[in-house]
Order: structure tokens, then C-alpha cells, then sequence
């Protein structure tokens, strides 16, 4: 049975930007959805992404400077910039964004109202948000993470992401990452590592057809999914919902390590994984220590600001 298919509004009649088509089943609803069951996984509220800096009054000034119609198709070729990586699920990079918008006008140093009014429209049209690297991150991840921007809408967030199937293996794995994680020497205390063993460790414990260890190349096959354990690491981590490192080790260990991604921090975020463990657990409520730690981590972040 073909898949229906939704376009989204163009932004203004005969302007650059047009609609994009998706599927349903992917992003949008589609007449049936009322007797659909959606698995959320994100009740709880994630992690709070900063908002562009506002445009200084001198930039503002140059950008009024430019023709009407020039300034209207930049607004809008970033804008359809943000729409194409959103749907792609990509990461956006702040200076490659402007290099491949901006052209010849990068040198009139107006990108920032650019990408202000992009992200604004962006926002009134499609109820999606440009999110950055909540803070809490920084220092604790690679550096090239640093300058990387996200299209999404914390409102209606990983649930729509995936299929239920997928959400499920994700979340297992955030689970495990935030659970059984250590912090390691060399990254500030905001973020957990978990090793590669640990990972396949309890997906082994799950689900005994699962090899308690990584086979490079693929094969540890989830029913369901149609797809090995290894490839959805990997797609996982191409989307940033997972970061991968590997470090020097003195044992036999792989020295894979695994933490949460920028992407898992804004649109799932930390709080939610403390509930979803109590409620995997059977626990009405969770660890309170645990939220108090979120909480602490939260006051030092605002002090640092």
C-alpha cells in the first residue's frame, strides 16, 4: 500500500523556498493517526538550548542597506537550507551554513541577521527551532561539536523521530550509557562513558541472540528491526543522538567508548532518562538523589554563565 504523502506550506508565493514533500510515517500524521498508538519517550522536559545571539545594531543597519528582493532571497535559501538538513536528520555547522548561503554577500557581514530572520520564519511557519549544544556538554565532548546546530521541536520530539522499534533500542541504550556509564579523567563530570562491553553486555542480557560483543562489519541481527545492533550504532551516532570514541586501553577491552549526543540531550534529555529507568525498574517514582544531581548540575551552569 503506497505511503500518503503531505507537502509543507511554501513559505510565500513565488518566493525561493519551496515545499518539501515527506512521509507520513516519518514526520507527519496522516487521517488514521487517531486510533494509532505512539510510543513517547519524552514526557520529561530536555535540555534547555541557547538562542542566537540578537543581531547587533550596526549589522542590522547593513542588511536594511541591501536591495528589498536580495535580502528576501537570502532570508529565504537559509531557510530552505534549515528545512533540507532538518528533514535529513543532519547537524547544521554555523560557518559552513553562511559559506554555502551567503556567497558573495558573506562579505557585507550580515549572517547574523540572516540566520536571525531564517530561524524566526522558520519557526512561525513550521513550529521547528534551530537548537544548539546545551552548555551542559561543552568541555565534556570533541571540540568539533562545539559550532553544531539542530533543527527540531522540543514539543514533539523523539518520538516522531523514529519508529517505535528504533525508539526503543535508543533509549535502551541512553539507559544503559547514563546508568552504567563512568566519568572519565579526562572530560568534565557532565557526561558518562560507557564502554562498547558494557553496551553488548546487557543487550545480551535482553535479548540472548544478541552476541555479548560488537561484530565489526555487522551481524548481530534484532528481530524486528531489520537491521544488526551495529548499524544502528552507527546511524545513531551519524546523528549525533551518540557520541563514539575510542581511547588507548592497556587490556584486551575494544576501548570503544559510547555517551549521549547532542541530538539524545535536546530531545530527550537527562531527567527523562532517570524516569524512564524507574519506570523500566517497576519504580513509581525516581532516585531523588539522582534528580537532585540534575539539579546541582543545573545551578553550577548558571553560575558559569
Amino acid at each position: 500500500m503506497p505511503k500518503n504523502k503531505r507537502r509543507l506550506p511554501a513559505v510565500e508565493e513565488d518566493e525561493v523556498v519551496e515545499a518539501v514533500e515527506v512521509e507520513d510515517d516519518e514526520y507527519g500524521d496522516d487521517d488514521n493517526d487517531d486510533n494509532d498508538v505512539k510510543l513517547l519517550f519524552t514526557q520529561e522536559a530536555p535540555e534547555f538550548s541557547e538562542s542566537f545571539v540578537e543581531p547587533l545594531e550596526k549589522e542590522v543597519a547593513r542588511a536594511s542597506e541591501l536591495p528589498g528582493a536580495v535580502k528576501s532571497k537570502l532570508v529565504n535559501d537559509m531557510l530552505r537550507y534549515f528545512i533540507l538538513k532538518g528533514l535529513g536528520k543532519e547537524f547544521i555547522e554555523k560557518k559552513k551554513a553562511v559559506d554555502d548561503v551567503m556567497g558573495e554577500y558573506k562579505k557585507e557581514k550580515i549572517a547574523s541577521v540572516i540566520l536571525d530572520e531564517a530561524t524566526k520564519k522558520l519557526k512561525a511557519l513550521y513550529g521547528w527551532s534551530v537548537m544548539q549544544v546545551p552548555d551542559f556538554m561543552h568541555g565534556s565532548i570533541p571540540a568539533k561539536f562545539k559550532g553544531r546546530m539542530y533543527i527540531g521541536d522540543q514539543a514533539d520530539r523523539l518520538h516522531r523521530r523514529f519508529d517505535s522499534g528504533q525508539n526503543g533500542l535508543l533509549m535502551f541504550l541512553l539507559m544503559v550509557i547514563y546508568n552504567k556509564g563512568v566519568i572519565r579523567s579526562d572530560t568534565r563530570a557532565a557526561l558518562k562513558w560507557c564502554t562498547e562491553e558494557v553496551i553488548f553486555k546487557a543487550m545480551n542480557d535482553v535479548d540472548g541472540t544478541i552476541s555479548s560483543e560488537a561484530k565489526r562489519g555487522g551481524g548481530n541481527e534484532i528481530y524486528g528491526l531489520n537491521s544488526d545492533i551495529e548499524s544502528l550504532l552507527a546511524r545513531f551516532v551519524e546523528q549525533d543522538y551518540l557520541i563514539r570514541d575510542k581511547v588507548k586501553v592497556d587490556d584486551d577491552s575494544s576501548g570503544v567508548h559510547y555517551t549521549l549526543g547532542p541530538r539524545s540531550a535536546l530531545e530527550v534529555g537527562r531527567k527523562q532518562l532517570v524516569f524512564f529507568t524507574a519506570n523500566i525498574l517497576g519504580e513509581q517514582e525516581p532516585d531523588p538523589t539522582m534528580l537532585r544531581e540534575l539539579d546541582d548540575d543545573s545551578e553550577e551552569e548558571e553560575e558559569e554563565n
